[in-house]
C-alpha cells in the first residue's frame, strides 16, 4: 500500500518561481512613470487588522484555557470516583 501523502515539492517550486515573476511585473508596473495616472488603492489599515487578530486571537486563547480546565476537572472526577458512584451533576 501506497503513503497516503503526495510528494508536492516541485508545484510548489513552480508555483514559487511563477509569483516571483508576477510579483517583478507587477512590481515594474507600479514603478513605471507613464503608469501614474492609474488609481492605486491605498494600503489596508494595519492597525485594524492587527487589532481584529488579536480580539480573534484573545477569543481563541480564551476557549482553549476554558477547555483545559473542564479537562483539569474530568481527571479529578476520574481519579477519585469509584464505579457505582458517579457524581451525575459534576460530570
Amino acid at each position: 500500500m501506497g503513503s497516503p501523502y503526495r510528494d508536492r515539492t516541485a508545484k510548489f517550486r513552480s508555483l514559487s518561481q511563477t509569483l516571483q515573476k508576477l510579483g517583478r511585473v507587477v512590481s515594474a508596473v507600479n514603478n513605471n512613470p507613464q503608469n501614474d495616472h492609474v488609481c492605486k488603492s491605498p494600503p489596508p489599515p494595519l492597525l485594524s487588522s492587527r487589532s481584529e487578530f488579536n480580539s480573534r486571537a484573545s477569543l481563541i486563547g480564551s476557549g482553549i484555557h476554558e477547555t483545559s480546565q473542564k479537562i483539569v476537572r474530568l481527571a479529578k472526577l476520574a481519579k477519585r470516583s469509584s464505579m457505582f458512584n458517579d457524581p451525575i451533576v459534576e460530570i
